[in-house]
């Protein structure tokens, strides 16, 4: 991968749904370098899973990480424990025996008894807890909450389930699946787009490029601006930051996730992160693999499609209401 194919991933991280063209002005390359260039990295699956879901935001919901050292002798039998609880979306096993777990929960209240569930299925003695604050793909914030209540009709869900595996499907296609007009599937999801309740993104796994990708553990100094911190951490990785957030609970802890070419240049990046103004100290983890998983989240269109079609007698959609 080259600074142009990390650039592209990253903008995918950003809104996966993205047109080829928008891409290619953005990197500077054709439009038929793009696809070319996104085509070779699904077939070497460093890109795949292009999907779409309701925002956290929208939902209220807790993004949660953790980090722990792991007694597991077996990642997969780590993973499969893991994928026993749908309020995991992501496992990454770390260098080192550690282990890091994201999570969406449905409220704090479920957050004692998961991190128990974490601890005895990732065989953890002890792990960081972060409830994520700030969280970024580059400098684009995600996690934004609405301004305003947004009430999902029956065609909003059915529009969301049709993304859900296939974010990047054209508008007619969605239409042809749902038999309304193209227009009127534009016009909604054009609306859930601007009330920031639907967001578009990817899977995503540098380590089938032959580098690495690394989580990195910042702690700063007592009483640091951490929005300094992200700013310096951005304008020294750039397009190889994957995504960085900071935590409601550790004030002093900012988190990022980076790819590296290559194990010399993950060192060389960390001794200049390390000199930030603010930064006390740093650990960095090179990722092994990552587990991505179903959650109670993904579930939710289909699932209130369902619902709302039983009460309402089975009718979807009625174009003229919509």
């Amino acid at each position: 991968m080259d600074a142009t194919d990390i650039r592209l991933c990253q903008l995918l991280l950003q809104d996966s749904r993205t047109p080829y063209r928008d891409l290619a002005e953005k990197v500077n390359i054709t439009v038929q370098a793009v696809y070319k260039r996104i085509q070779v990295m699904q077939e070497m699956k460093i890109v795949s899973n292009f999907h779409a879901s309701i925002t956290v935001g929208y939902l209220n919901a807790v993004n949660t990480v953790m980090v722990g050292k792991s007694g597991s002798l077996s990642r997969d039998e780590t993973a499969k424990a893991l994928s026993k609880d749908d309020r995991i979306h992501r496992a990454m096993p770390l260098a080192g025996n550690l282990l890091l777990v994201e999570s969406v929960l449905r409220d704090i209240s479920e957050l004692e008894p998961h991190m128990e569930f974490v601890k005895k299925a990732g065989q953890m003695s002890t792990m960081m807890m972060g409830i994520m604050g700030t969280t970024q793909f580059g400098n684009v914030p995600i996690n934004q909450r609405p301004e305003e209540r947004f009430e999902f009709t029956p065609l909003d869900y059915a529009i969301i389930a049709s993304l859900q595996t296939d974010s990047r499907k054209a508008v007619v296609d969605i239409a042809g699946e749902l038999k309304v007009s193209a227009k009127t599937v534009k016009r909604r999801l054009d609306r859930m787009v601007a009330e920031k309740v639907i967001e578009f993104s990817m899977t995503y796994h540098p380590g089938f490029a032959g580098g690495a990708a690394a989580v990195v553990i910042l702690d700063l100094k007592s009483g640091s601006d951490k929005s300094t911190v992200r700013r310096g951490v951005l304008e020294l990785i750039g397009p190889k930051l994957i995504y960085m957030t900071t935590f409601v609970n550790l004030p002093d802890t900012v988190l990022a996730v980076v790819y590296c070419g290559t194990m010399m240049e993950c060192n060389d990046m960390m001794e200049r992160v390390a000199k930030i103004e603010g930064v006390d100290k740093y650990t960095q983890h090179i990722v092994q693999f990552g587990y991505e998983f179903e959650t109670w989240r993904d579930r939710m269109p289909k699932e209130f499609q369902r619902e709302k079609v039983t009460r309402h007698g089975g009718t979807i959609l009625t174009t003229g209401k919509y």
